[in-house]
């Protein structure tokens, strides 16, 4: 039985010394996934307060196309009014056309792909009347949490018509005639 008194202490140690760095181990890619998720919320915290500088809202959709939440400017574009949620819509129905819609889908997919490449495009959203809404998308994809893909979309409306009358530059109405240097100087 001498054995059986070196093998049973032995046999504990090994099997404390694996249970204490199994726990280790698990604790420290805990704290890194913590960490990573950490980063990645303020690499999207960035990427939004740089798409609301520059667009008139972002919103954020899932892998279905589906905004994920109410946005009441996204509303008001469209003409919904703010307080009509558009939480849940696949955000293609709202195109203006199936040609649209196509090229759409197969932007967020290819975005999907490749989850380091952003991507900017025109498309046409249709209004509550059915009126077409010209806008520039922004697109940038992003893994969640729970590893699900999504893209943070920023929206801007444009129009790339020309004026049909160029602005005129009025002179400032005031009560005392401006001296000819001071006019001059207006309109330069």
């Amino acid at each position: 039985a001498p054995t059986a008194q070196v093998f049973y202490p032995l046999f504990w140690h090994v099997s404390l010394f694996a249970v204490v760095h199994l726990i280790g181990r698990m604790m420290a890619v805990s704290v890194r996934a913590k960490l990573l998720a950490a980063d990645s919320g303020k690499q999207l915290t960035a990427v939004r307060t740089l798409l609301n500088s520059i667009c008139d809202d972002v919103v954020e959709i899932d892998s279905g196309l589906r905004l994920t939440r109410h946005s009441p400017k996204l509303s008001s574009i469209l003409l919904h009014g703010p307080a009509s949620s558009l939480q849940g819509v696949a955000l293609n129905e709202l195109m203006h056309s199936e040609g649209d819609r196509q090229d759409f889908a197969r932007r967020m997919k290819t975005g999907s792909e490749a989850a380091t490449h952003a991507d900017v495009f025109h498309t046409r959203l249709r209004d509550s009347s059915g009126t077409s809404v010209a806008v520039e998308l922004f697109s940038v994809p992003f893994r969640d949490l729970n590893d699900r893909q999504g893209h943070i979309l920023g929206l801007r409306e444009f129009t790339d018509i020309v004026p049909l009358v160029p602005l005129q530059r009025e002179l400032p109405q005031t009560s005392v005639p401006l001296p000819g240097p001071v006019v001059q100087q207006l309109w330069n």
